[in-house]
């Protein structure tokens, strides 16, 4: 093959309408009577006999069941956050936590976008990602641990929500390719590949950006502090103490904000997109 023909090939993969698209979701705990339901269901583990260890395990299982129930199926999406690139270039945090008002972006381009339920939020956001999917030819969701969380939990929350899950969201989607950062780590440093080997599968995002040579935005919280974040804003409205709830509320949105701008960021160097 010569020179021209390359060429040739080379404009018409340029001419593709090829999007990617990279999103963050954040949670809040579940209802007090959906943890009360996780507790009744425990149950020990198989291999464990000895009354006195499933009576610890149950108790230490009880002690942290709120604080865990931010990462199961009945934990609210309070808010998410994407960069969408190629072909367009949308950065947005969609929220249905209690409004706040904004002059700016929250970060470098990101428009904030406010809904009254979690219903609202979703049926907005994946109308928008199923209107970038059917304008595209190759068409790529992005995300860190988005096999293991993101993609289950959205489509979960859509369900509960009674909401028709789009085309784009639904697993082996026609045209759409899942790049998962974490799945991917490993292929790109020694650190990554060891921390993924030793811990089955398993990478950070820190580790990740680290390796990369990307700050890290944690210093602002973690993602584990957002839920607790999230249940004090709501006590500090209901004592009438505003404008503390807003700058929880505020804090929490740059977080995802800053999820997906890093996010985005790492699946480029990963994928010679920079």
């Amino acid at each position: 093959m010569g020179i021209a023909e390359k060429l040739a090939i080379a404009e018409q993969v340029q001419g593709d309408t090829s999007i990617y698209h990279v999103f963050d979701i954040e949670t809040g705990y579940a209802t007090g009577e959906e943890v009360a339901a996780q507790v009744a269901a425990w149950t020990a583990p198989a291999n464990i006999k000895d009354e006195e260890k499933i009576t610890e395990r149950r108790a230490a299982f009880e002690a942290d069941a709120k604080s865990k129930s931010a990462l199961t199926d009945a934990a609210p999406i309070i808010c998410l956050s994407f960069e969408t690139g190629n072909n367009d270039e949308d950065k947005a945090v969609f929220s249905c936590m209690p409004e706040i008002e904004l002059q700016d972006a929250l970060i470098a381009g990101f428009e904030l976008h406010q809904f009254p339920t979690e219903k609202a939020m979703l049926l907005a956001y994946t109308d928008y990602v199923q209107g970038e999917y059917i304008q595209s030819e190759r068409f790529t969701l992005a995300g860190h641990n988005i096999l293991g969380f993101d993609l289950p939990k959205i489509r979960n929350r859509m369900i509960r929500n009674g909401l028709q899950i789009p085309p784009v969201f639904l697993p082996y989607a026609q045209n759409v390719s899942v790049y998962d950062t974490m799945k991917k780590a490993a292929d790109f440093g020694c650190d990554l590949n060891k921390r993924a080997r030793e811990n089955g599968g398993f990478v950070s995002f820190d580790l990740l950006a680290l390796s990369l040579g990307m700050d890290s935005h944690k210093s602002i919280m973690t993602g584990a502090e957002i839920p607790a974040n999230h249940e004090k804003a709501l006590e500090l409205i209901a004592e009438g103490k505003l404008e503390e709830a807003k700058s929880l509320i505020l804090a929490t949105l740059v977080y995802s904000a800053l999820d997906a701008q890093k996010e985005a960021r790492a699946f480029r160097l990963m994928t010679g997109k920079y």
